[in-house]
């Protein structure tokens, strides 16, 4: 009895976050076509993508904007990217109306079902990688403008799973852009996607504690075969691995002091993405 009653919670929570997901794409994809794409003039912009968020919620965790202040301040960029992605006001608005987590009473969804909201956008881009990268790709550059010419350079922060998005979108980027696309993964959980044919490197920062790192080998095998995108980039020194410090997966841009170290886990993790920015641009 009780192995079936943990089930039916287990079913109902999956098809519940699954029907909130394509809820929100559903009415994201829609809108992300009505947006008259301005020119901002930029030369060098950074996107940051959380890698998991509250599809309803439009300001980042202090701790995020904490870390992208640092890099404003340390790296010459014209143009950074601080919202959740992908977080979209008009979409949030209208998701609001169906949210059944805040009409319960909580101020946000709790954090497992922001989790699987991430795992089925991850499966999205896994099934649907063109139409769903199309999209990100429209919002991105719905978000950024246009570039003042092709001789720039757009540069992705990602977290977890956030590097799945920017893959799928890279070819209609690279295209639309005519950019330098470069992805720093912190804690990344990719697939070998066709996207990885249009990125001019990819950094794979790991914490030596995250074991979610490791999974993705195995959530994602196609990335230990011989072949294909992720095996092309790695011979065309497109790919590096960089490791960060003591990082468990959630704790890349904490505030808090690993042990025997002076250094935060943000500071490190910021120490790397700085030292790969400064060798590729």
């Amino acid at each position: 009895m009780v192995i079936w009653l943990l089930l039916a919670v287990v079913t109902v929570a999956l098809i519940g976050t699954l029907g909130e997901t394509l809820l929100w794409c559903f009415i994201w994809y829609k809108y992300s076509y009505r947006v008259e794409i301005s020119q901002n003039n930029w030369n060098k912009a950074i996107v940051f993508l959380t890698g998991i968020s509250d599809y309803a919620n439009r300001h980042l965790q202090s701790e995020q904007i904490a870390f992208l202040q640092e890099i404003g301040k340390q790296y010459p960029v014209d143009l950074i990217v601080a919202e959740p992605f992908p977080y979209e006001e008009f979409t949030a608005n209208k998701f609001k109306l169906f949210e059944i987590w805040r009409y319960l009473g909580f101020r946000e969804p709790p954090l497992w079902v922001i989790s699987l909201h991430n795992f089925w956008q991850t499966v999205l881009t896994v099934c649907f990688e063109q139409a769903y990268g199309n999209a990100v790709a429209r919002c991105i550059i719905n978000r950024i403008g246009l570039p003042k010419s092709s001789n720039t350079t757009l540069i992705f922060i990602c977290g977890s799973t956030g590097a799945n998005l920017v893959l799928a979108a890279a070819p209609i980027l690279k295209q639309r852009l005519q950019s330098r696309l470069i992805i720093i993964s912190y804690g990344g959980v990719f697939r070998s996607a066709k996207g990885f044919d249009f990125v001019d490197n990819f950094y794979h920062l790991i914490g030596q504690k995250d074991i979610w790192t490791k999974l993705g080998e195995i959530i994602f095998p196609g990335r230990l075969f011989s072949w294909g995108y992720f095996e092309r980039a790695k011979q065309e020194n497109r790919f590096s691995v960089h490791y960060t410090g003591e990082h468990e997966h959630l704790t890349y841009l904490s505030s808090k002091l690993p042990k025997f170290q002076m250094e935060s886990y943000r500071e490190l993790t910021l120490n790397t993405v700085m030292s790969v920015l400064s060798k590729s641009t």
